[in-house]
């Protein structure tokens, strides 16, 4: 609980990683965070997020499934800097409807 940032590089390589579910606490997902993360398929974002950073998912090639724990308004309010979206996924679920990336 006590984890505010996932930094850069924090998961980097792990091929076993297929869904993540990010802590409550965190606010900043780093650039490179999940690098390589070659097998995720689905990531759950709280709302408690506020900044995703530059190729936070850089080569997550199957990372297709994005769900938001906030509403429509406030997953556009998230500071997402231009190059943090995933190659496949091209919506987020998001507690009140589903919103394009």
């Amino acid at each position: 609980d006590s984890v505010t940032e996932i930094v850069g590089y924090t998961f980097s390589g792990c091929s076993a990683l297929t869904g993540f579910t990010i802590p409550d606490s965190v606010s900043t997902i780093k650039s490179y965070a999940f690098f390589d993360c070659s097998n995720l398929t689905n990531l759950t974002i709280p709302s408690s997020v506020t900044t995703i950073e530059d190729y936070a998912f850089q080569i997550c090639i199957k990372l297709s499934n994005i769900t938001y724990e906030g509403t429509i308004e406030q997953w556009n309010s998230i500071n997402k800097e231009s190059y943090w979206k995933p190659i496949l996924a091209t919506v987020v679920h998001c507690a009140d409807g589903d919103v394009a990336i």
